[in-house]
């Protein structure tokens, strides 16, 4: 069995980023600009009763990263702690992406997070 205490994570799929985003019913749209590698992700929707958010997950140096504006930053704490928080269900949903590509079955139904933000995500496989 494994533990991770914490992971540096770097978003680089669209499509678990985009999930990610859909779990925390945030809703966006993807703008796809020629000159760009990948698609910059815009969002459009109050965040956990917050104000309107000016931002958007960018393609920068091969990872996305979150874009905000000047109105957006005056909020620093809540947006470094939203993004964290989304940092955090991406490489869970990146772990059971790839454990299930790797023959691991999840149940995600039985996906447990406590109190200080922990998540306890089990993969099993039989052999």
């Amino acid at each position: 069995m494994s533990h991770l205490s914490k992971i540096q994570t770097r978003m680089t799929d669209t499509n678990i980023l985009q999930e990610t985003l859909a779990d925390f019913k945030v809703s966006y749209t993807v703008d796809q600009d020629s000159f760009k590698e990948k698609p910059s992700i815009i969002l459009h929707n109050h965040i956990e009763n917050t104000e309107q958010l000016q931002a958007e997950f960018t393609w920068i140096n091969d990872n996305y990263q979150l874009i905000a504006d000047s109105r957006t930053w005056q909020d620093k704490i809540f947006l470094e702690h939203w993004q964290n928080k989304v940092y955090q269900k991406y490489a869970c949903n990146t772990i059971i992406k790839e454990g299930i590509k790797a023959g691991f079955t999840s149940d995600i139904s039985n996906l447990k997070q406590d109190n200080h933000g922990t998540i306890k995500l089990v993969l099993e496989k039989w052999m």
